[in-house]
């Protein structure tokens, strides 16, 4: 079985020419200071006061989808315009999350019956909210 990849609830598995899904750790804004709790573990502490912990993962997924019909083109782009997508892929690990579109090309092929996309998907949040205290 080769690549999968749900954007939205729309499957776009079966268009895939290319897709690659990078990860890199979290690092904190330039207004967040890290700090080392007392059991080891890092917290992040932003300029509006707020508390998280975990220094976690963020995850890129890009993708080229040549040849898409109009009809499909248009459910995809009518998800990746939305300000949180639910995403599901499998290349080769698997994983779901919520991602943002952080880039989207479209160009239409053959007086618009099919498309050539592509598509940068990034993960909406990298931080969870801490459990504790300092």
């Amino acid at each position: 079985m080769g690549a999968r990849l749900i954007i939205g609830g729309v499957d776009v598995s079966e268009y895939i020419s290319a897709l690659s899904v990078s990860s890199q750790p979290y690092t904190a804004g330039a207004n967040e200071k890290v700090f080392i709790n007392y059991d080891g573990t890092p917290v992040i502490v932003g300029a509006d006061g707020s508390v998280s912990t975990d220094i976690s993962v963020k995850k890129t997924i890009s993708v080229t989808l040549p040849k898409v019909p109009s009809e499909l083109g248009a459910a995809i782009m009518a998800e990746v315009e939305k300000k949180l997508i639910n995403v599901t892929y499998s290349a080769p690990n698997s994983g779901s999350g919520i991602f943002t579109c952080s880039a989207c090309n479209s160009e239409c092929r053959k007086f618009a019956l099919t498309w050539d996309i592509k598509i940068t998907l990034e993960t909406a949040a990298a931080r969870t909210a801490a459990g504790g205290g300092l």
